[in-house]
């Protein structure tokens, strides 16, 4: 069922997003071409400015959309449909999880993509004039540093950091929906809260590493490294993830609400 639920809420959600995308490389094409043909121009700055409000417009609205069909979906008045479908509320919180999670990571991949079009047309990083020594170079820091698998463990950082802010509104939109009057202010409330209880939670565990990785002295360079420390903070993050799933979960199967 949860696949069916997935399927249903791509189906209601492609359009903007694909709309949202193309706006994104459309822009970044155009600003490629500006800072090309005449980087100095006034021109080629006013589309370098519009292009990065775009990405933080789309990026916020994105954002927005998927929050707002979490609650029309499941703690507004279309609930009463919602919750007629042969779905607990476990599958629909990981659905609309899920969606939300993928649409998010593809709105950042598309970022980049478009990002990438800039750095061509303004020749940042100009990989043509490259000589075979200097690729030799790179590829052998690739691999002596494991820069693979510090991209690695960064971007699963990023996909789980991704979950945990889609669930922080979640919980809090479920938890507000417990009254009947001033919903969203106390949503919005919880949320806040939550956030600064997690900000707190991340300060105390970098202050934590930060003092084993010093009473460790040089062991720490081999076993306290980068790509540990990324792990352990995505290991951790996660768990406040999972928590935040089930606590949302179980106040839509136990306590929901309706309008």
């Amino acid at each position: 069922m949860l696949g069916k639920l997935m399927k249903y809420e791509f189906k209601e959600t492609w359009m903007p997003m694909v709309i949202a995308f193309g706006l994104l490389c459309i822009l970044g094409g155009i600003g490629a071409i500006a800072m090309h043909v005449s980087p100095q121009a006034a021109v080629s700055e006013i589309f370098t400015a519009v292009y990065v409000i775009a990405l933080i417009v789309v990026g916020v609205l994105v954002l927005v959309w998927i929050v707002k069909r979490f609650y029309d979906n499941l703690l507004s008045r279309q609930g009463y449909l919602t919750m007629t479908f042969p779905a607990n509320a476990w599958e629909q919180v990981g659905a609309k999880l899920l969606t939300g999670l993928i649409w998010m990571i593809a709105t950042t991949a598309v970022m980049l993509i478009s990002l990438s079009f800039f750095f061509i047309g303004s020749e940042v990083f100009n990989f043509s004039s490259m000589t075979s020594a200097e690729w030799d170079t790179l590829w052998q820091m690739f691999h002596q540093y494991h820069i693979g698998a510090l991209l690695f463990d960064m971007g699963l950082s990023v996909v789980v950091s991704i979950a945990t802010g889609l669930l922080t509104f979640y919980f809090a939109m479920a938890v507000g929906q417990l009254v009947n009057r001033h919903r969203k202010l106390l949503s919005v409330g919880v949320w806040v809260a939550l956030m600064v209880v997690i900000q707190i939670l991340g300060i105390r565990f970098v202050l934590l590493m930060s003092n084993l990785g010093a009473g460790w002295g040089t062991v720490n360079l081999d076993i306290f490294n980068a790509g540990s420390y990324i792990l352990l903070s995505t290991a951790a993050e996660a768990i406040i993830g999972a928590l935040l799933y089930i606590g949302t979960a179980w106040l839509l199967d136990r306590h929901l609400n309706l309008e």
